[in-house]
């Protein structure tokens, strides 16, 4: 035997109703969702606070792919070594002189051409052999854990940009950069 009377929430044929101090925020057929005040602003608090770290974690997401962006380009980071094709006996290049590339390193001499950045220092190790016997003043920067392979010292852009060319058969993405 129940006492529907002793429940206050105990109504079998109509909708509950909220108690005092409680406002309906859904109501169904048989169902009533009431929220306090206190409860309503401890939800609003809380999605406050999401909302702002949401906000802080994409102001810090901008700040990551405005310093990726202030590089010179993400192809010239990834290694670059010759692909062989073709299975016919290569045909040697002429070696060009080394005055048409090199310059004398002075500080009034800041460009340089970047043929490539390597992970690996030996690889880059053994590109830097072959330019140099190639006659090239070639020379290898290092940072951000990659290694840098550089050719010539130019004293402008405009001097640098005119040998590029030349490097483009081989270094595809190569660039003339500050040293």
């Amino acid at each position: 035997m129940t006492q529907p009377e002793l429940f206050e929430d105990f109504h079998a044929t109509s909708v509950a109703t909220p108690r005092r101090g409680m406002t309906p925020v859904f109501v169904a057929r048989r169902l009533t969702v009431t929220f306090t005040a206190q409860q309503l602003a401890l939800v609003s608090a809380g999605a406050i606070v999401v909302l702002v770290a949401l906000f802080a974690l994409g102001v810090e997401r901008g700040k990551a792919v405005g310093r990726m962006s202030s590089r010179p380009s993400r192809a010239a980071e990834i290694a670059v070594t010759p692909a062989v094709t073709s299975t016919r006996p290569a045909v040697s290049e002429p070696t060009p002189a080394p005055t048409t590339v090199a310059t004398p390193a002075t500080p009034a001499h800041p460009y340089t051409i970047q043929l490539a950045t390597y992970t690996n220092a030996s690889i880059a190790q053994r590109e830097l052999e072959k330019l140099k016997a190639q006659g090239y003043t070639a020379f290898l920067m290092e940072g951000h854990n990659r290694v840098a392979l550089c050719v010539g010292r130019f004293a402008s852009r405009r001097a640098a940009s005119q040998q590029v060319a030349s490097f483009k058969k081989t270094y595809q993405d190569c660039f003339v950069r500050k040293r």
